[in-house]
């Protein structure tokens, strides 16, 4: 019975010294992981701040103000790693008006980017239909109507949804559509509230403000169609632009410039104030993409 009880005994702690031996190798690779990310962490946030830096180099020089691309000297970020070349890209569009620098940081095992993105009004804010008021008729033989996927080239945030309205509200990016072509659909805010921060609502559709909803910051609101602002909605800093109409719910209170091909519809007491400070370049913040 003693050697039976004995031969238990070494099978048991066999077993355990197997498990433990699993369970730290387990510990060491999630170990290993957690240094990684750190490691990874740290190396994003020197990136961010390289690339910042070098963004606002771009912004006082001059020459890249056209297109064109720059590549720098050689940088190392921390001591014993590689290598990077890092690139400035900058592509003007004219028509759509836009601008947009990318800053790009390569090497053998590293490809990071980061965008900043300058927008102006369609056909430039100094075009005759800014001084329309959104009460005066447009000359649509000038109009500079929004085409079909103007901007999907420069999509890299989607028309937010309620979710990401409430927890985050508005970032100061350029939101858009995914598919940005005629699969496109009608864009309809989450009913009511306040939506801090700034943005730039496009879409190749209606965009629909839904009822008792508030913006009390910079808000561009660009539709190939119709721009929908239910009852009692607020933009107190608004640049709103539309191919076809645009209606104003009673009680309803715009801030700002308000420009359609078909002109504007009001209900009620629905009342618009003119500030043209809202044609001023729409400037994004960097972010990597």
């Amino acid at each position: 019975m003693k050697g039976k009880s004995s031969g238990s005994i070494v099978i048991t702690l066999v077993f355990i010294l197997i498990m433990l031996g699993g369970l730290v190798k387990v510990f060491m690779v999630m170990l290993g992981d957690e240094i990684t990310g750190h490691r990874e962490i740290s190396f994003c946030r020197e990136f961010l701040r390289t690339g910042g830096d070098l963004m606002d180099v771009v912004l006082k020089k001059k020459a890249f103000l056209k297109t064109g691309k720059v590549t720098l000297p050689k940088i190392v970020f921390t001591k014993g790693s590689e290598e990077l070349i890092p690139t400035v890209n900058v592509k003007v569009f004219p028509k759509v008006p836009l601008r947009r620098i990318d800053v790009q940081i390569k090497g053998k095992t590293v490809n990071l980017r980061i965008r900043k993105i300058f927008l102006e009004p369609p056909g430039g804010s100094n075009h005759p239909i800014y001084a329309s008021n959104g009460n005066k008729p447009i000359d649509k033989k000038s109009f500079p109507r929004l085409a079909l996927g103007d901007y999907a080239g420069y999509q890299d945030f989607f028309l937010p949804n309620k979710a990401v309205l409430d927890k985050e509200g508005l970032s100061g990016f350029l939101y858009m559509e995914l598919s940005g072509t005629i699969f496109s659909r009608q864009y309809r805010l989450p009913l009511g509230g306040i939506i801090r921060g700034k943005g730039v609502l496009y879409n190749n559709h209606n965009i629909v403000i839904r009822a008792d909803t508030t913006f009390p910051d910079k808000i561009w609101l660009l539709s190939t169609r119709k721009i929908i602002l239910e009852d009692n909605v607020r933009l107190d800093n608004a640049f709103l632009y539309a191919n076809d109409d645009i209606y104003l719910g009673h009680n309803t209170r715009v801030c700002g410039i308000i420009v359609a091909a078909k002109g504007v519809r009001k209900k009620g007491n629905a009342t618009y104030k003119e500030n043209k400070a809202v044609l001023e370049t729409f400037v994004t913040p960097s972010y990597c993409y």
